[in-house]
């Protein structure tokens, strides 16, 4: 699940900007253990557009699987009142009128995952251990990155819970 902060409220002061005229940043990332790897990326959309951000993205030079590159950044959008309070305005035959969508301009901290539909999982990245490199480069739109994170689901199936712990008493 993404989670979004107020923009306003958190120091990003070192937040990469990337546009869609293929800018790019490297980071160099240590990963402790070779494991397979989901990546979270905190941004925030910066420009206007309608659709989403698109980013390519590189590990040690290389362009890990093909749906991943490029992958899209999703926008959060919240309702614009007009005369900001509910109900909404309407047009003289008494119909509500739908409210323009505004971008919301928050800090979002989400995995990176199919857009599209066909993969309900995030994507995941098979990394050994030691240093990588990791490039993004806009693609589409104007995003800030202000982190990365590699992080390995650590959740433990109920049934294999059960056998863990099935001889221990409680």
């Amino acid at each position: 699940k993404a989670t979004a902060t107020d923009y306003s409220s958190k120091d990003k002061s070192g937040a990469v900007v990337l546009n869609g005229n293929s800018t790019a940043c490297v980071w160099k990332v240590n990963i402790p253990k070779d494991a397979v790897y989901g990546l979270k990326i905190e941004y925030c959309v910066m420009d206007d557009r309608l659709s989403d951000v698109r980013l390519a993205i590189e590990i040690d030079g290389k362009t890990p699987f093909k749906e991943v590159s490029p992958f899209s950044l999703r926008r959060l959008w919240k309702t614009d009142y007009a005369d900001g309070e509910y109900p909404f305005d309407q047009d003289e035959d008494g119909n509500d009128l739908q409210p323009e969508q505004q971008d919301s301009k928050v800090w979002i901290s989400d995995n990176i995952s199919d857009r599209s539909g066909l993969y309900t999982e995030p994507y995941f990245f098979s990394l050994t251990a030691g240093q990588h490199l990791i490039k993004l480069k806009g693609e589409e739109g104007s995003v800030a990155v202000s982190e990365l994170y590699f992080g390995n689901d650590s959740t433990v199936k109920y049934e294999d819970y059960i056998k863990k712990y099935s001889d221990k008493q409680v």
